[in-house]
């Protein structure tokens, strides 16, 4: 599996047992790449490039939060794909920010 892009420098501090004190940025749909671009050189962030499936990635966010931020042309039922995506691969919360800035929280359920 391959990790998702912009992944690499997360998925070394998550290899090295650390977790990032901020939150992790994702960025997902229509202007996904130039948001990610953007904030990359500031961040920690990742982008799931417009129309793929999230599942053939893989998320370094194991014990990290998330913003996950809508870029265009998603509906809700693909973010909570997404958003769960990122729980199952170890997030401890997905705060997803749509493009009408309408806020959804999501968060692994107790064992």
């Amino acid at each position: 599996m391959k990790i998702v892009p912009y992944g690499a420098v997360l998925a070394k501090l998550i290899n090295q047992g650390l977790v990032p004190e901020n939150d992790v940025y994702v960025f997902c749909g229509l202007n996904a790449w130039q948001k990610a671009g953007f904030f990359n050189k500031c961040r920690l962030t990742l982008c799931l490039p417009p129309y793929e499936d999230p599942a053939i990635y893989h998320w370094p966010v194991k014990n990290c939060e998330i913003v996950l931020f809508e870029t265009g042309n998603l509906e809700t039922k693909d973010i909570e794909e997404i958003a769960y995506h990122l729980l199952q691969s170890g997030a401890s919360i997905v705060r997803a920010v749509n493009s009408d800035d309408e806020v959804a929280i999501f968060r692994r359920e107790a064992a």
